[in-house]
């Protein structure tokens, strides 16, 4: 998922110039393979949005927001998140503005605010319990041990830890 995001996403829906046919195949076929193997919709939901004037923009951002948080440069990742996850509503596509959030939370745990961190996570919570983004939602239940630790939450740390671990089991991640 990760290639998916930072590479093949920006290739198919490029700001300027024809899509990559190489890269929305790529996207069809891991959509098809996260529905049938795991259940989950979160690239299929995303790639049946992807109108828009914003759409392009934000993917490139989300693109941009992986690669800095990839370079360690994560204040640079939250503020492309940020900005993608703001164009992705406006675009109405929610799958990828739940993924420009899930972003902003790790750049804010890398970052070690916690306190930040723990306020998306709450922002995600409804609508990754309405999804079935099992991915998303694994990984964000790690983020949030992880944001849990960094605030010496012990609780919730082990809680989050062996829920993620669980919800990525269940669903063959």
């Amino acid at each position: 998922l990760h290639t998916a995001v930072a590479e093949w996403l920006a290739k198919a829906f490029p700001m300027a110039g024809p899509p990559s046919k190489d890269s929305l195949a790529a996207l069809s076929l891991l959509s098809t393979i996260m529905i049938e193997r795991h259940s989950d919709s979160w690239l299929a939901d995303l790639l049946d949005q992807t109108k828009g004037v914003h759409f392009s923009a934000a993917v490139q951002s989300l693109a941009e927001a992986v690669s800095a948080d990839d370079a360690g440069n994560y204040s640079k990742g939250r503020e492309a998140a940020q900005r993608a996850a703001l164009m992705f509503g406006s675009a109405g596509n929610g799958a990828a503005q739940i993924s420009a959030i899930a972003e902003q939370v790790y750049a804010d745990h890398l970052s070690w605010k916690s306190a930040e961190c723990i306020s998306l996570l709450q922002r995600l919570s409804l609508p990754l319990q309405n999804s079935r983004y099992w991915w998303l939602r694994a990984q964000m239940s790690l983020e949030r041990s992880n944001c849990a630790n960094q605030m010496g939450d012990m609780a919730t740390y082990l809680s989050a830890i062996n829920d993620g671990v669980q919800q990525a089991k269940v669903h063959g991640y």
